[in-house]
């Protein structure tokens, strides 16, 4: 964290032990947004952030944006809007969300669903793994399917059960044209027809790819991105839009990181700023007037 200066004068008993409250309480303040990180600019190159929205067709449209049109903490929140068949998304690649798949110990975000029938907010871990020989990139992702007209939080997802046909759990889908295909299993011809999403936990899906009877094998997959994007049925039709922010990560061994998506603020001085400039420029003014009388 950032070191802090500070110049103490002869203070009393009293201000000095206001002092060191205050200190105490700076070091709190820093050390609790150590682990965050703000971003908001799209894309974010610092913090590799990337908009990777897609869209195909004539009247489809995906847009994501940084808006303070639903504020979670601060002035913003990351928005989603769709048109019809696209998927509005956004990938994170940076340090603090990178790691082992199967150390993955946290994961969880902040999301306001307007209209969660047809749509949900959607978080995705992407990794390669080997399937069929060969390298192929795969998403493990979890999508809320209730209403959610007020920020709720999906909780630490890395702790949710399995659910068949419940509303639980995680999705596999192997990526690839059109969206990719969802996996109802770990075998290699586990791949399912249409929306047949078995949805189980982390720690399932990771017991059950494990390389044996040539399944694929997850126990080394290397988490490379997460994604937040706006989950869609594919006879959805109209515009709808969604709301994610505080997107948290941890792996064992390390302390979570929690990204935060905040709208740009432009710095505009106080009046008491005005003043003291002009205050400066009347003293300057008047020291040119004395300088000419004396030359006179």
């Amino acid at each position: 964290p950032p070191r802090v200066a500070l110049q103490v004068l002869p203070p009393s008993t009293g201000h000095c032990m206001k002092s060191l409250l205050s200190v105490s309480a700076l070091a709190l303040t820093l050390s609790s947004v150590a682990n965050a990180q703000t971003v908001t600019s799209l894309p974010d190159l610092g913090n590799c952030v990337y908009n990777t929205s897609f869209a195909t067709g004539a009247g489809n449209s995906a847009n994501v944006a940084i808006t303070g049109a639903q504020p979670r903490n601060g002035n913003g929140s990351l928005e989603l809007q769709m048109t019809n068949f696209a998927q509005p998304a956004v990938s994170m690649c940076g340090s603090t969300v990178t790691g082992t798949l199967a150390q993955l110990s946290s994961l969880s975000f902040d999301y306001l669903g307007t209209n969660p029938v047809n749509t949900s907010p959607t978080i995705r871990l992407i990794f390669d793994a080997q399937y069929l020989g060969n390298t192929r990139t795969f998403n493990l992702g979890w999508y809320a399917n209730s209403g959610a007209p007020n920020w709720t939080n999906s909780g630490n997802l890395t702790t949710v059960g399995s659910s068949i046909a419940g509303n639980t759990g995680f999705f596999l889908r192997l990526t690839g044209s059109g969206g990719g295909q969802l996996l109802r299993d770990c075998s290699t011809t586990g791949l399912s027809g249409g929306f047949d999403d078995r949805r189980q936990s982390l720690t399932d899906w990771l017991g059950a790819c494990n390389g044996a009877a040539g399944a694929l094998d997850f126990s080394q997959a290397f988490v490379k991105a997460v994604q937040i994007d706006q989950g869609r049925w594919p006879d959805f039709t109209g515009t709808n839009v969604n709301y994610v922010d505080n997107v948290t990560v941890g792996y064992a061994g390390r302390t979570s990181s929690a990204i935060n998506f905040e709208v740009a603020s432009t710095v505009v001085p106080e009046p008491s700023t005005y003043a003291l400039m002009a205050a400066g420029l009347a003293g300057l003014f008047a020291v040119q007037r004395r300088r000419r009388r004396q030359s006179v």
